[in-house]
């Protein structure tokens, strides 16, 4: 199974990220795959889209179950997300 994810979180308030990785750990199988760009930045704050991950904090929602197989720079971003965009690859490893 695959989930795909564009730039989804950029968009949705960080006070629902828990939920939403609550949700993906439930609906994917063992070996399923969470794939898609995450915009991540520690300088960038606003109130409004996009809502940027932190270093190192999509590890925390999504580690253990989850390992990172796959993780690069993206060289063709959109102007808003340029520099700060990754292609990442995520596959459900266990349940906890």
């Amino acid at each position: 199974m695959l989930r795909q994810n564009q730039s989804f979180l950029a968009a949705l308030p960080r006070d629902q990220w828990s939920d939403y990785f609550a949700m993906v750990d439930k609906l994917l199988p063992r070996d399923g795959l969470l794939i898609g760009y995450f915009v991540i930045d520690d300088d960038y704050h606003s109130r409004l889209p996009p809502f940027c991950l932190r270093s190192g904090e999509l590890e925390g929602y999504l580690e253990p179950a989850f390992k990172l197989v796959e993780s690069s720079v993206v060289a063709n971003s959109v102007e808003v997300f340029k520099g700060r965009e990754r292609w990442m690859v995520w596959q459900k490893s266990c349940r906890i």
